[in-house]
């Protein structure tokens, strides 16, 4: 029987490891992975969307969005948050779902199981 890997989703502030909170991310990642032996999948907002591979663990882009008519006052964050929940929600299940800063309004959303 094979040994089942924890999975560890995080998300960032910004999808490259450039300021405080991302260098926390990153070294939090590192940790989990080099002792836990986890699979860490990293969700920053960017400037386009990607995916950065490597060993067990994966950074995920978040580009622009705009499916909510602007000028109608919901904050960019909000949007921000809805296209991270979605792309969060196509890349499976997590074990551990880990949000930083004030870019997750939907993290509740997965508790039970969701």
């Amino acid at each position: 029987m094979g040994c089942k890997h924890m999975k560890v989703c995080m998300i960032s502030g910004l999808a490259k490891f450039s300021g405080g909170l991302e260098n926390v991310v990153n070294e939090l990642s590192r940790v989990l992975i080099n002792h836990n032996d986890a699979v860490v999948n990293i969700f920053g907002r960017s400037n386009h969307d990607f995916v950065d591979s490597e060993y067990n663990r994966k950074v995920i882009g978040v580009g622009p969005c705009f499916f909510i008519p602007h000028g109608i006052g919901i904050p960019w964050k909000f949007e921000y948050s809805l296209k991270t929940w979605r792309k969060i929600k196509a890349f499976g299940s997590y074990d551990i779902i880990h949000g930083h800063g004030d870019n997750c309004l939907f993290s509740s959303l997965f508790r039970g199981g969701g």
